[in-house]
């Protein structure tokens, strides 16, 4: 008998981040670079050195971005059982 699992829907960014972690990272790879680059055409230079300085300015905003990655899933790690407990208790009544 195979179990199916059936893959929600993300209802928040976070969600959607964590489940599409490499396509987040590539855009946001991507954006660096299209953002780079246009700042770095504003400057004068060769061009050679803008691709460079471009190239260096994505890439550390993309490992950035893994770290980021990782920290929040840590995070969902150690806080989804205590955020699973709190919304199993009823919540307090007011005097």
């Amino acid at each position: 008998m195979d179990v199916v699992e059936e893959k929600k829907e993300p209802t928040t960014l976070m969600e959607w981040v964590l489940q599409n972690k490499l396509r987040f990272a590539g855009g946001v790879w991507g954006t660096g670079m299209l953002g780079g680059l246009a700042y770095n055409f504003g400057k004068k230079g060769p061009l050679s050195l803008k691709i460079i300085h471009t190239r260096v300015f994505a890439q550390a905003l993309t490992l950035g971005t893994l770290a980021g990655i990782g920290l929040v899933e840590a995070y969902g790690a150690v806080a989804a059982p205590v955020i699973a407990e709190q919304q199993r208790q009823p919540p307090a009544k007011q005097p």
